[in-house]
């Protein structure tokens, strides 16, 4: 009877501390999400992949004690392990495991930070140099461009200037044309009325010489 009740007692422990053994394997993942932030889907998965895994090696320690006959008592043991850790000892081992983890980042985060202190003054001052030099750069390339304006606009007045001027001697010149004209028609009407005056006299004087003619 003895011997009947060791192996049964044997499969309840193997039961007991396979649940104990999952939470707090489960637990690794509750502090890893409280350290580093996880996404739902994240979350999802690897719920799926742990308890995927922990099904596959309930089902194999069951196997393996028992030849894969599940018994009710295994279950139970299995469910009153897993409450009795979840009861007394998960939150305590999250919590701590959690503050350690923030306190030995921010230790270690604080080291780096001291440490790199010379790196992160160089680059502030690498930075500040950069800023000053770009803004020299940059006015001077306002000056030039400015003075580039400058030429340009004093070009273009001059270009415009050129033209008007040409365009004043164009039209000096048109206007002398058009006085010439103008004057060579007043000697060619001076010539008109000259010839005209000439025939005039030209008929008086024959009209003259007709009338004594006559008498």
């Amino acid at each position: 009877m003895n011997t009947d009740i060791f192996p049964e007692a044997e499969y309840f422990l193997s039961s007991f501390l396979l649940g104990v053994a999952f939470l707090f394997c489960y637990d690794i993942f509750r502090i890893l999400r409280r350290v580093i932030v996880h996404r739902w889907i994240a979350i999802a998965a690897e719920d799926i992949l742990f308890w995927g895994a922990a099904g596959i090696l309930a089902f194999r320690m069951i196997y393996e004690k028992n030849y894969g006959t599940i018994r009710g008592y295994a279950v139970l043991g299995m469910a009153f392990g897993m409450w009795l850790y979840y009861s007394f000892l998960s939150e305590l081992y999250v919590r701590s495991v959690t503050n350690l983890l923030h306190k030995t980042g921010h230790l270690i985060y604080r080291f780096f930070f001291r440490l790199t202190y010379p790196i992160r003054f160089l680059v502030l001052k690498c930075k500040a140099l950069y800023k000053k030099i770009a803004t020299v750069y940059s006015k001077q390339c306002e000056k030039k461009r400015v003075v580039r304006e400058e030429k340009q606009r004093k070009k273009e007045e001059k270009i415009e200037q050129l033209r008007q001027q040409k365009e004043q001697v164009k039209q000096q010149k048109k206007q002398k044309k058009e006085e010439l004209r103008q004057q060579k028609e007043q000697v060619k009407q001076q010539k008109e009325q000259v010839k005209q005056q000439k025939e005039q006299v030209k008929q008086q004087k024959k009209q003259k010489k007709q009338d004594k003619e006559l008498d």
